[in-house]
């Protein structure tokens, strides 16, 4: 396990003492390894067997890219209007992640726009800078 967020403060259960072997990585530096999960996972590539990830989807998409789409799951989130694939809102690429995820194996997400852009809750969309 890898274990990350923006800064020490936003972890959970850091006070149980259960992450004596996990590295754990925080955008700014203030716990652990200054990064991001993705950079520990390139690293030590090797040790992983199996990756499973989640948001955000920007560390997704370098997830996938690090494991070539192999050996990963990928918990999608997206916005849901109806939640029964006729709106086509939750769109991501040729799934829709109501009615075929929202866990995907990696090869699947292998031509989606994971990463690349989001959409915004009217569907529009955001491109990442």
């Amino acid at each position: 396990m890898i274990y990350g967020a923006r800064s020490k403060d936003e972890f959970a259960m850091l006070d149980v003492g259960c992450y004596d072997e996990i590295p754990l990585t925080t955008d700014d530096g203030s716990l652990g390894i200054k990064g991001f999960p993705s950079d520990v996972l390139a690293e030590r590539k090797e040790k992983f067997d199996y990756v499973y990830t989640c948001d955000p989807k920007i560390m997704m998409a370098k997830v996938l890219d690090i494991m070539d789409f192999k050996n990963v799951q990928v918990s999608a989130e997206r916005y849901m209007k109806c939640g029964i694939g006729v709106c086509g809102s939750c769109a991501l690429g040729e799934y829709l992640v109501c009615k075929d995820g929202p866990v995907f194996h990696g090869e699947q997400l292998k031509n989606t726009e994971l990463g690349k852009f989001k959409r915004l809750p009217d569907g529009r969309i955001l491109t990442y800078d």
